[in-house]
């Protein structure tokens, strides 16, 4: 049966409210991909997306996994691995990268223009005998005033050991 044999009645004046749905539609693709986060609140990232902090003119793009030797999950390693993970940062229109390096439980950070951002965690854990695939990276972030005044970038690992 051909679109509209049936359902006239429903498909008059389908073409204007076919065109809002796209548009709705369109919005909720650009409003998936680019979101906001705020001072010293946890966000999270996948590959790709692109987060906004306004009020300093930063935003920050998760690019990729460039190595991840994370010892997988209930498997004991003589050496633990780690991570490195590539961002790329804009402060007010200009671009840096910044490159993080995290052991399994650990985190690393960074200062760039009176900010620090702290690469809390890279999700999932490794998993003995399963290949990772690109898409499912999840990188967790904090930004936080730095109080020590602005450094341009600086990297400092924190292995979480007491």
């Amino acid at each position: 049966m051909a679109l509209g044999g049936g359902y006239s009645g429903w498909w008059k004046g389908g073409d204007r409210e076919m065109k809002h749905i796209l548009w709705i539609g369109g919005l909720l693709i650009v409003a998936q991909g680019d979101s906001r986060f705020r001072l010293d609140e946890p966000f999270s990232l996948a590959i790709g997306e692109t987060a906004r902090l306004d009020d300093a003119g930063l935003s920050l793009t998760f690019r990729d996994v460039t190595r991840d030797s994370r010892c997988p999950k209930e498997v004991s390693c003589i050496v633990a691995g780690s991570a490195v993970i590539r961002f790329d940062a804009v402060v007010d229109g200009e671009k840096t990268t910044l490159t993080f390096e995290i052991p399994p439980g650990g985190e690393d950070a960074q200062s760039l223009a009176g900010l620090t951002v702290t690469l809390t965690a890279l999700e999932p854990e490794p998993e003995a005998g399963k290949k990772m695939e690109r898409s499912s990276y999840v990188a967790k972030l904090v930004v936080a005033a730095t109080t020590r005044g602005e450094v341009s970038v600086a990297s400092s690992a924190h292995l979480g050991l007491t």
